[in-house]
């Protein structure tokens, strides 16, 4: 494994630190905007002999694997540990500037991939690819942050077309790709892949009735799932419906509807390293205890010197539909 780690001044210098860092990990997840990069190199102002390269907080880290540049983001954070002789940074990818950004946005009649380009044009980062969706959406985004705004229209989306999408900030921009799309040619197994694995299953946070009331508090309606509440009892969330605005066309983003949720099972592996298993993707898991397609809710890489190791959060996908990442249509 090849290794290049580069750190890019504000006035666009590049300075090759690879011999100065001994390990980093590049994280993602589902709850977050933006993948980050967190470094550890060697800083030591108390030898003269040794040089100590100043990293400033707005420059650039970019990270290459084997020709395959897998990051480059900003530094957001730096630390200075005198005892170990180091200095700490983290640089996340340009979707933090979604995630940091608020907006304020009328969508009336617009379709969701418009909505979308109106979002980038705000930060200035592009999308690169948005697929052809004909989801109209109606409604305000009043002080809400970019992100926020996204996530209304993938429910929007999901509504509309039963299908879920995430924006992933590749290289060249951000993509709207299919939640769970298949990494090709990847299958996660213990007879040469695997280190490790868990899966666990609780009941704690089980929602199976969802009663849906007006600002009077009189129900308008309710949503169970008899089947759990008999096997597990009654857990019961409340969704309070908002009205429009007066003289309003459009809604405003309000709280989430309160949806039943079932079983959580959490499903997690270790395994040598693979730079296509990020979070919001799939991958194939053939293992003692996970057999089938499983969502990526997120990822931490390591790297070590010539060792590339990754840890997975995983959710299990019936399997259905969906593309991988040849943009061949699964049967």
């Amino acid at each position: 494994m090849n290794t290049l780690i580069e750190h890019v001044t504000y006035d666009g210098h590049r300075h090759d630190m690879t011999h100065l860092v001994e390990s980093f990990t590049w994280s993602g997840s589902q709850e977050e905007a933006a993948r980050k990069v967190e470094l550890t190199y060697a800083y030591n102002p108390k030898d003269l002999s040794f040089y100590n390269h100043q990293i400033e907080l707005g420059d650039t880290i970019a990270i290459t694997i084997d020709d395959h540049k897998i990051f480059e983001g900003r530094i957001f954070f730096r630390k200075r540990d005198s005892n170990a002789f180091t200095m700490s940074i983290t640089a996340y990818d340009p979707m933090i500037y979604l995630a940091k950004s608020k907006v304020y946005l009328v969508f009336n009649q617009v379709k969701a991939i418009d909505a979308f380009r109106r979002l980038s044009a705000e930060v200035g980062i592009p999308f690169k690819a948005l697929p052809n969706i004909g989801t109209v959406v109606n409604f305000v985004a009043d002080g809400k942050s970019c992100t926020e705004v996204m996530k209304t229209l993938y429910e929007n989306i999901k509504a509309d077309t039963k299908k879920e999408y995430m924006a992933v900030h590749l290289l060249d921009g951000i993509h709207l790709v299919e939640k769970g799309t298949l990494i090709d040619g990847f299958i996660a197994s213990d007879s040469y892949n695997v280190i490790n694995s868990s899966h666990s299953e609780s009941i704690e946070d089980i929602v199976n009735r969802v009663k849906t009331v007006n600002e009077s508090g009189n129900v308008i309606s309710t949503d169970s799932d008899e089947e759990s509440i008999e096997r597990y009892g009654i857990f019961q969330d409340i969704y309070k419906n908002q009205p429009k605005p007066k003289g309003s066309t459009v809604s405003n983003i309000s709280m989430a509807k309160a949806k039943p949720k079932g079983v959580k099972n959490d499903s997690s592996i270790s395994a040598i390293g693979n730079i296509q298993c990020i979070s919001g993707y799939s991958i194939k898991v053939e293992e003692e205890q996970l057999q089938g397609k499983f969502y990526i809710k997120s990822d931490t890489h390591r790297f070590q010197g010539n060792v590339h190791t990754m840890d997975l959060t995983l959710e299990y996908m019936e399997e259905q539909g969906g593309g991988n990442t040849n943009g061949e249509q699964k049967q």
